[in-house]
Formats: C-alpha cells, sequence, structure tokens
C-alpha cells in the first residue's frame, strides 16, 4: 500500500467510529460513511472537491466530516487561493 493510500485510509478509519449513529438532525435517520461534493470559496477562488469521505445520514442528507478531513480541504482551498485561480475542480486527494 502506498503512503497516499494510507493517508486515505486513515481518514476514512477517523469516521468508522460514528458510521451507524443516529443523526443528530433529523434523529430517525442513520450515519453512513459516503462522499459528497463540497465547494468552497474564498477571495476570488472557488474550490469544488469531489469524493470528500464524510458521514451522510441516509434520510436527511445531513454531511459530518471529522476535524481531519476539514483540514484537509483547507489545505486544498489555500493552495487554490495561491495559485491565484478563480476556479478550481478536484478529487480529495492526501
Amino acid at each position: 500500500m502506498d503512503s497516499s493510500e494510507s493517508k486515505h485510509e486513515k481518514f476514512v478509519s477517523g469516521l468508522q467510529n460514528m458510521e451507524g449513529a443516529p443523526c443528530v438532525v433529523c434523529e430517525d435517520g442513520t450515519l453512513s460513511i459516503s462522499t459528497f461534493t463540497k465547494t468552497r470559496m474564498q477571495d476570488d477562488t472557488t474550490l469544488i472537491v469531489r469524493e470528500v469521505p464524510a458521514l451522510v445520514c441516509e434520510d436527511c442528507g445531513d454531511v459530518t466530516y471529522t476535524r481531519a478531513i476539514g483540514a484537509r480541504l483547507d489545505e486544498l482551498l489555500e493552495t487554490a487561493v495561491d495559485a491565484d485561480r478563480t476556479t478550481i475542480v478536484c478529487t480529495f486527494q492526501t
């Protein structure tokens, strides 16, 4: 396994202990590990990140992710802003 796979697995493993928990938003659904697309904006830059690992409620669709995943999204946005790009679409990478 290469280092990028192990980093990705680490992000997903942070979600595993909450999988199957009840949704805090709708209280009827349960959380399952899945992926979603996140859009972040800063200054004149828009970043669209696909395949972000997260817990998604099977009923209402609410999305929850860990601080580590949020920090990685921040890093990706900062890289996009530093590149002085207006719109960037990428997949979640480690």
